[in-house]
């Protein structure tokens, strides 16, 4: 009991001595970014993933999504009609990517408990550019199905490993705003994507060289691979298998116990196909980011510029500039829920309740169709709230899951891939490029899915206090045992009287 109570006084003192030093600069950066901590070597740790992890994984997300929008740019700027594309084969393109992404997910979240992430993350980046730079040299519908295909496999590595990544060497309060920064980096990089076909397109085009469409593919497949170099020198991976140069072993030491640690029975072996299956979390985090995901078709499914390429009243420079807008909302609202996030990290249900309020007054307004450009730019562009999920949906996961480290990568891919496989035919049936510019179906089904993830929302929330409870039990129970085998034996008076009538026969 002495030595609990001794903790129980420093962490009162300690807790004190912080709200002392609580000043209001103090408030401000903890709200803006990261805490100043008592201990500089900690300071110095997070100095250092900010700077290495953060770099490496934002620059690599914004690659991966500047490769993936491509295609939606270059088949408004020629790609359409060099290679004779028709009806829906820009659909069923797409969806070869996907099913790409979807096949590699879980073969994904199993090597990266065998293979350091600084040496398999790399090795995905060539590969995908490769597959980038591929595209420019197809010349039939079958070969742009086959370099998409390959190219989602390699690139499915990227969003949840980095999530499974930072959540290795982040607590809850820190995870937010990094989780946030890291996913407006992928939305800039849609957003770039098509302010660089433009300027190609206005460089090449007429100019008698390779189709602009092509130059694009072979600049955004290039540009990947110094990003491969230095992941390989500077990516740390996990703090278990890190041995990089510029972490000192007090550094790494407090990277591995700063963390919860891991619970009983946790091990990556055959029992974590079991553990994962009879697992809540599994289940409903899954299902929360299939709604999560379809809450941004909108988006996702370039109905923006499809629509404005088939109106055929605007410029190939407007068709790629003006769906930039979403993207920027996008990365607006991404940076809000970061904030939102480490500031009320009990309060994450609320933000997903925002955002599906936003989403259900841009499907209708999109339903509706026949309102004022204005109105139906406004429509657009508030669909952009919806990839602030994001941020609040796989911080949610890492912090549920912690204390299991491979049923935490196993969720987060889960996640992931259960996203996808809903867009292997939600595309196709909702959102078919014929259809545009009223996507009638798909404006439908958005409502409904904003309601639908709200209701999901509200059921993780009660999910995951229940399991908060439970795990709170477990240790007061742990706790008290711990306590009653240090309490000193009780020895009645009668066992005293019998050794005494022992010794006086002896």
């Amino acid at each position: 009991m002495g030595k609990r109570a001794t903790a129980e006084e420093n962490a009162a003192r300690a807790e004190e001595n912080s709200r002392r030093k609580d000043t209001l600069p103090r408030k401000l950066l903890r709200f803006f970014w990261t805490d100043i901590y008592d201990d500089k070597d900690e300071q110095k740790l997070i100095f250092k993933v900010d700077t290495f992890i953060m770099s490496y994984c934002c620059v690599s997300y914004f690659m991966n999504y500047l490769d993936r929008t491509a295609f939606s740019n270059a088949y408004a700027t020629g790609m359409k009609e060099e290679l004779g594309l028709v009806g829906n084969q820009y659909t069923v393109i797409n969806t070869c990517l996907t099913v790409g992404y979807i096949i590699a997910q879980i073969p994904h979240a199993l090597l990266l408990q065998i293979i350091p992430p600084r040496y398999y993350f790399p090795a995905n980046q060539v590969l995908w550019g490769i597959c980038t730079m591929c595209t420019a040299a197809c010349k039939t519908y079958p070969q742009v199905c086959a370099a998409r295909f390959f190219l989602g496999i390699f690139e499915s590595s990227t969003f949840s490993g980095s999530m499974y990544v930072l959540g290795s060497w982040l607590k809850e309060n820190e995870l937010g705003k990094r989780t946030g920064v890291f996913a407006a980096s992928g939305v800039a990089g849609s957003m770039v994507s098509g302010y660089i076909q433009t300027a190609i397109y206005k460089r090449f085009n007429g100019t008698g060289s390779l189709a602009s469409w092509k130059i694009m593919f072979l600049i955004d497949g290039a540009v990947v691979f110094p990003v491969a170099i230095y992941g390989l020198f500077f990516f740390p991976s996990t703090p278990k298998t890190s041995n990089n140069f510029y972490f000192t072993e007090r550094e790494l030491e407090i990277a591995r116990t700063r963390l919860p640690p891991p619970k009983p029975k946790t091990k990556f072996d055959w029992t974590l196909i079991k553990r994962a299956l009879i697992d809540w979390k599994l289940w409903v985090l899954s299902f929360l980011w299939v709604w999560g995901g379809a809450l941004e078709a909108i988006c996702n499914q370039s109905t923006f510029l499809l629509g404005m390429k088939a109106q055929g009243t605007y410029t190939v420079s407007q068709i790629n500039e003006w769906p930039t807008g979403v993207q920027a909302v996008g990365i607006l609202s991404i940076l809000v829920a970061a904030l939102w996030n480490d500031a009320w990290p009990k309060r994450k249900a609320e933000f997903i309740y925002i955002l599906c309020a936003c989403q259900l007054v841009s499907a209708s307004i999109l339903l509706k169709w026949d309102v004022a450009l204005g109105g139906r730019l406004f429509a657009f562009f508030l669909a952009g709230t919806s990839y602030g999920g994001q941020t609040i949906y796989f911080s949610w996961a890492n912090d549920i899951c912690q204390g299991d480290d491979p049923l935490r990568a196993v969720v987060l891919f889960c996640m992931n891939m259960s996203s996808s496989i809903l867009f292997c035919f939600w595309g196709i049936l909702l959102y078919p490029s014929s259809d545009a510019p009223r996507f009638h179906n798909g404006f439908i089904t958005s409502i409904v899915v904003s309601i639908v993830c709200a209701l999901w929302a509200a059921m993780t929330y009660i999910c995951a206090k229940y399991e908060k409870r439970k795990v709170e039990r477990l240790t007061a129970a742990a706790e008290l045992e711990e306590d009653s085998s240090d309490a000193p034996e009780f020895v009645s008076t009668e066992d005293i009287s019998k050794d005494k009538e022992k010794a006086f026969v002896a």
